[in-house]
């Protein structure tokens, strides 16, 4: 059964700015990173193997089973 985070992109956590909405606060996986989004045009990447949600594997031709 697929993730909704590690097949569709899903947040995985959230926080939104009153103030402005370049200043949203995102946690997402795209391909084979973990992305941290922490609004006004600064972010941070992580490799990583395994989503953090359901386990599958995230490599390309790899078992995608937990």
């Amino acid at each position: 059964m697929p993730c909704e985070y590690c097949h569709e992109s899903k947040n995985i956590y959230e926080i939104k700015s009153k103030l402005h909405d370049s200043m949203n606060t995102e946690i997402y996986i795209t391909g084979e990173s973990l992305v941290v989004d922490i609004g006004c045009h600064s972010y941070g990447t992580a490799e990583i193997k395994f989503c953090p949600m359901c386990g599958r594997n995230l490599k390309e031709g790899a078992e995608n089973e937990p």
